[in-house]
């Protein structure tokens, strides 16, 4: 432990194959001391291995696949259909805690129990990691964990004598990487933009997915939990090739005297928005399942809502949607609301309007979800013009900061209880612009295309002349909506 505090351990997460294609593969599974050992072709040529986790980390991935078969929510011919052929011969054989397996075939898996059983919700994958952490703690394989359930920082009363107690600890616990992960670099630091704070960077990270650098940050947030430490874990991507996760808050000054909870945190993100752009006032109060504007839910108006659920009732009523398709890919609490009459001025979960898109797709676009919902989200602009509720539409733009002033910054503020969207400006010949929107973790990717062709069509009728948008997610909780003028001269 006397090494620097910005000492490299190798070894990140669960990751995808685009940072490793010219690898030679051994097999699918390696010995428990050599993790996938590569062949050479020159015999004095040292080569790297191929990116590989400890079965000890995705036992329980792998089981819960497995279930989803059993179960019936995935057919075999499904699994045989969105896995890779070492993927599906992973969820086929028993998972030895202490064997490598290598990535490119867990990374399948990972996506596909994200995307099924979680929803593509970062939370699931959040609590997934969590519950890694808990099993590993609970299960004594890593005597890094057996030191971690050891650690009090209470017993330091000093800030000064806490903040270096949990660096010396943050060093050891980086070591647990190369225990479960064969490639990456890891490194931890005091954080040099906020003061009390520090930051794990992981670099070579470039084919670290999405749904494993989430479940990290539940596995570290449930360790600090164990320490008995409030601040958290927050994921950042500035990179492709760097993953950071920096702490919420400084470290605390003073022993806690119970164990922290993530509720304080939780509060934080949704913002309650004014409604001063809305013109209407129908209070969700109105509607019992109606989500109201609280810290714990994340949510939409009915005025874009609305048009999803008459959408699903239509297919019930026409018999395109079975029961058994609702019972697969909805809630019980998602079914209610087609038993309900959605209210244009009341919130409802973004979440349950997630898994509606999904399923229109799902029933209307199998194969090209994507273009589904960008078209849908051209219609749903369309359809708020028509309606006349947002003072937004009701007349043309001067320019183009006109309207993203008064178009969309204030239209996103009237539509979702959540994020921050941001003007970024436009190229110095107006034929191009850049929005951001931040605190976007919880916003779904069917929604973030909805957006792109809600923001493509509005500019359109704002501009009078023809746009085209692109969206992308930097970051889990960041996203970047670019537009390019594709004709001067047209009329929209």
């Amino acid at each position: 432990m006397a090494k620097d505090t910005q000492q490299s351990n190798q070894g990140p997460l669960l990751v995808a194959d685009t940072g490793h294609r010219g690898l030679a593969m051994e097999g699918l599974r390696h010995g428990p001391d050599s993790p996938s050992a590569t062949a050479r072709s020159d015999p004095g040529e040292v080569t790297l291995p191929n990116p590989s986790i400890k079965g000890s980390a995705i036992t329980s991935t792998v089981e819960d696949v497995q279930k989803l078969v059993q179960t019936g929510v995935l057919s075999e011919h499904e699994l045989e259909r969105r896995l890779t052929r070492d993927a599906l011969a992973l969820v086929r054989q028993p998972i030895a805690a202490s064997q490598w397996y290598d990535m490119r075939a867990v990374t399948s898996v990972v996506e596909l129990l994200w995307e099924v059983e979680g929803r593509s919700n970062p939370e699931y994958m959040r609590g997934r990691g969590e519950e890694i952490a808990e099993r590993l703690l609970q299960g004594g394989l890593y005597s890094q964990l057996e030191f971690v359930k050891r650690l009090n920082l209470d017993q330091h009363t000093s800030p000064e004598a806490r903040y270096k107690a949990f660096d010396r600890d943050l060093r050891l616990m980086n070591t647990l990487s190369g225990s479960i992960f064969n490639f990456g670099l890891w490194t931890s630091r005091p954080d040099p933009e906020h003061e009390g704070r520090f930051l794990i960077e992981i670099q070579q990270a470039t084919a670290l997915p999405i749904p494993t650098s989430l479940a990290t940050e539940g596995f570290l947030n449930r360790i600090m939990k164990e320490i008995r430490e409030s601040a958290r874990w927050r994921l950042e991507r500035p990179r492709p090739d760097l993953v950071v996760y920096r702490m919420d808050r400084p470290l605390s000054v003073a022993p806690l005297g119970v164990p922290s909870t993530d509720a304080g945190v939780a509060q934080s993100h949704p913002h309650q928005r004014a409604d001063a752009a809305d013109t209407t006032h129908a209070s969700a109060a109105q509607n019992p399942l109606s989500a109201q504007t609280s810290a714990a839910t994340y949510g939409i108006k009915g005025s874009l809502f609305q048009g999803i659920v008459s959408e699903a009732k239509r297919m019930i009523a026409e018999g395109q949607i079975h029961p058994s398709d609702l019972a697969s890919l909805l809630t019980a609490e998602d079914q209610a609301f087609l038993d309900q009459t959605i209210l244009p001025g009341s919130w409802y979960p973004i979440a349950t309007h997630d898994r509606m898109l999904k399923l229109l797709a799902h029933k209307q676009a199998p194969g090209d979800e994507a273009n589904y919902w960008i078209e849908g989200g051209r219609q749903a602009a369309d359809q708020l013009a028509a309606l006349g509720i947002y003072r937004q539409f009701e007349q043309h733009s001067k320019g183009l900061e006109d309207f993203a002033g008064r178009v969309l910054v204030t239209l996103s503020g009237a539509v979702y209880n959540f994020t921050t969207w941001k003007w970024c400006g436009s190229g110095v010949d107006h034929t191009s612009f850049t929005i951001e929107v931040t605190d976007a973790t919880h916003f779904p990717e069917t929604c973030r295309l909805r957006a792109q062709g809600f923001i493509e069509r509005a500019a359109s009728r704002a501009m009078r002349t023809e746009w085209c948008v692109t969206s992308r997610r930097i970051l889990s909780n960041r996203i970047v909506f670019e537009g390019e003028l594709k004709s001067p001269n047209a009329q929209s």
